[in-house]
This record gives structure tokens, C-alpha cells and sequence, in this order.
């Protein structure tokens, strides 16, 4: 920098000190020019929040608005052209309404409704990616722009102008030649000009920013009756297949109880049961007391009445035998001692087992915060009632139910 200019950088401290502090009038421009330039200044402030709002309108998000702007800043440095996309929302629950429509192959009315919802929202989808298109397009790059270059230089022009009046009003207060004043006054002037012709021919296009708000409804307009063709074919196939489903026959169902789970295991009891019966009543009538069982029942009476060790025992406690016969002794018909089989332990049928009830082990301690949970430590063992979602159980503990939730435990045996 040359001395004069450091000369001139001096002066322009000096007096700006001395008016903000001393006290020091400056020279004090036109009512005129004061006034446009307020309403620059309001224009750069609307033009800077008409951007900063649209965007927020097309893009909620403030988290994501953040990534993406992040992300595009990142691949302007890397001279990358590929930019983020904000993520349509409708696109997102069209694929989840699609992958459910597969596990309804044998509801052929849900399946169809899954499939022609996810067809809509991807359809409304595409609509929101046009929209944000031509925002950004036709909207807010224009005013971007419009921000960065004829704002910015009206910013500029009065900039130099605070700076040429600072000099001006030095040199005039320290009574400088006035040569120098002269060409002091002259600089300022000229600059006072060209700031005040660029602020007008700014202000003065007000066609061409109202066009940009203009724009910007009529893509909204035509967001907006898209969006609502597409719900109103929806909504008319909603109906339809409401009324298909009414229509189509109820089915009865009824559920099976849990003792259903135990009907094999009662038969053989009841089989066993008939055959002591039975034994008794031979034993003191001679005839046999025990009702008619089908053919397999049968079967399994007698098998179970020939082998089975109960059986031995109970028949022993009723019919007297020989102490002193040996097994598989013939005695003569009508011995007080009639000689009784032993029985074959290896062909005895083992007895059905009962079904272990659902439970889980829990892994850490949990501590109940609504009346509906459950409390446990760690290493107690809950009974599983049922699962409510892929989040939480319910179960019972030393008599006492309630909700926990599934990352807690282990389940040990299924529901």
C-alpha cells in the first residue's frame, strides 16, 4: 500500500473514532437517498428470508436440510457434481406398503389395496421431487443470484461511499489544502451517485421479483391439484374394495381351547382307567363293567392292562396269587392261586409328556415404571403370556403379570 492510501486508511479511523466517540458531526446525505436506501435494505432482507423460508416449506427437516447442505458443500470442495436429494417421504412409505403387499397373498382384497396405495404414493412421490425441481429452479437459484450480484454490489457501492465520506470529512475537519479537498469532494460524490442509480434500478424491477413469487404458487398450484387426482382415484378404489369386502362371505372360525393340547395324553389315562375297571368288575360279578372303546382304545387297554407295571400291581392288590408259583407256572383250573404274568418292562409305553409353558430368562434387571410392567432381575425365569410387538412381552412372575420388553431377556422355549 503507497503512503497515500495509508494516508487515507488514517483519516478514515480517525474521524470514524471521533464521531462514534468525540461526538463529531459527519456530512449528512439527502432525505432522498436515505430513504431508498432503507428500502434496499428491506429488499435484501426479504429476498434473503424468501429463500431461507421456501426452503424450509419444501424441506421441514432441519437435521436433514443440515446434511444435505453439509453433504453438497463437501462435494463442491471435492469437485464432485453429484448433489444430496432430501429424501420424499412418500417414495419411503410406498416401498414399505409394497413389501407388505407380498405377505398377503392369501387376502387377495388386501393385497390389491397394499399394491395400489404403494403405486399412489410413489406416483405422489415423483409429484414432490417436481415440485422441489422446479423451485429450485425457476425460484430460489434466481434469487439466490440476485442475492450475490446486484445486492451485493449495491452492499459494495455503499461501502465505498461510508469510506469516501470518512476522507472527505477528515481532510475537512483538519482544514486540508483545497486541492485536496476538492478531489476528497469529488470522489464522494461520485460514489454517492453510482449507489444511488444502482439502488433505484433495483428497486424499480419489481415485475420481475413478483414473477419470482409467481412461480413459485403455481408450482405449488400444481402440486397440489396432482396430489389430489391421485387421492381421489385412490379414494375411489378404497370404496370399492370396501364394498367387495362386505360382500364377500363370513366365515365361521372357532378357536381350539388349550385343553385340546392334552386330549392324547387323557386318553391314555381314561384307557388305563377302564382297564382297572374292568378287572374289578370280573373279578366280582364276572362280567365285565367297563363301556364299549372303539377299536384302537381297545387296543391300547389291553396292551396297556397286559404290560404296563400299574396294572401288575393293581391286579395283584385284587386277585390273590401263589406265593410259592413260579413265573409263568400253569396252575389247575380253579386254584385259589391263579399264577399272574410278569411284566415285560422293556415294552412298557412311556407316558406322553406335558408341554413346557413359554418362558424366558431375563438377561439384565428391569425396573417397572407404569403399573402395566413388570420388575425382574437378572437370571429369574418370567412365563411368556404372549407378545404384544416386536418390542415388548407379557408374562407373568411369582403371580404377578405385566409388560417388559424383549432385548431384557432370552426366550428358553417359544410362545
Amino acid at each position: 500500500m503507497s503512503i497515500s492510501g495509508l494516508k487515507k486508511q488514517f483519516n478514515k479511523a480517525n474521524q470514524y473514532v471521533s464521531e462514534k466517540i468525540g461526538g463529531v458531526e459527519g456530512t449528512k446525505l439527502d432525505d432522498d437517498f436515505t430513504a431508498i436506501q432503507d428500502k434496499t435494505q428491506i429488499y435484501a432482507n426479504l429476498v434473503h428470508d424468501l429463500q431461507t423460508k421456501m426452503l424450509e416449506i419444501l424441506h421441514p427437516n432441519p437435521a436433514v436440510r443440515m446434511k444435505i447442505s453439509t453433504y453438497n458443500a463437501m462435494s463442491k470442495v471435492r469437485g464432485q457434481s453429484k448433489s444430496a436429494k432430501y429424501p420424499a417421504l412418500e417414495s419411503e412409505f410406498s416401498e414399505d406398503l409394497m413389501k407388505y403387499s407380498k405377505d398377503f397373498d392369501d387376502s387377495p382384497i388386501m393385497g390389491s389395496v397394499l399394491k395400489e396405495t404403494s403405486n399412489v404414493f410413489s406416483d405422489l412421490g415423483l409429484i414432490k421431487e417436481n415440485l422441489d425441481s422446479t423451485v429450485k429452479q425457476e425460484v430460489i437459484d434466481p434469487l439466490s443470484q440476485l442475492e450475490t450480484t446486484e445486492i451485493k454490489e449495491v452492499q459494495h457501492l455503499l461501502k465505498k461511499l461510508e469510506s469516501r465520506r470518512l476522507d472527505y470529512d477528515c481532510k475537512k475537519r483538519k482544514h486540508a489544502t483545497i486541492e485536496e479537498l476538492n478531489v476528497a469532494k469529488e470522489k464522494f460524490s461520485e460514489s454517492k451517485q453510482q449507489a444511488e442509480e444502482r439502488m433505484y434500478n433495483l428497486l424499480e424491477s419489481e415485475a420481475e421479483k413478483i414473477s419470482y413469487i409467481k412461480t413459485y404458487v403455481d408450482a405449488h398450484v400444481d402440486y397440489h391439484s396432482n396430489t389430489l387426482k391421485q387421492f381421489e382415484k385412490l379414494q375411489q378404489f378404497l370404496d370399492e374394495q370396501i364394498q367387495t369386502a362386505k360382500s364377500k362371505p363370513k366365515q365361521q372360525y372357532k378357536p381350539k381351547s388349550v385343553n385340546s393340547m392334552f386330549d392324547s395324553s387323557n386318553d391314555i389315562s381314561s384307557s388305563l382307567e377302564n382297564g382297572r375297571l374292568g378287572v374289578s368288575s370280573d373279578y366280582g360279578t364276572g362280567a365285565s363293567a367297563s363301556p364299549k372303546l372303539p377299536s384302537y382304545q381297545q387296543a391300547m387297554t389291553e396292551s396297556v392292562s397286559r404290560n404296563s407295571p400299574i396294572n401288575s400291581i393293581r391286579n395283584s392288590a385284587i386277585e390273590p396269587q401263589d406265593p410259592w408259583a413260579l413265573p409263568g407256572e400253569q396252575q389247575p383250573p380253579g386254584s385259589l392261586y391263579p399264577v399272574v404274568p410278569m411284566a415285560n418292562t422293556h415294552s412298557t409305553p412311556s407316558a406322553p409328556s406335558m408341554p413346557i409353558r413359554p418362558q424366558c430368562r431375563a438377561i439384565f434387571d428391569f425396573v417397572a415404571e407404569k403399573p402395566t410392567e413388570l420388575g425382574f432381575q437378572a437370571n429369574d425365569v418370567i412365563y411368556l403370556t404372549r407378545r404384544i410387538d416386536e418390542n415388548w412381552f407379557e408374562g407373568t412372575l411369582n403371580g404377578k403379570s405385566g409388560l417388559f420388553p424383549v432385548s431384557y431377556v432370552e426366550v428358553t422355549h417359544n410362545l
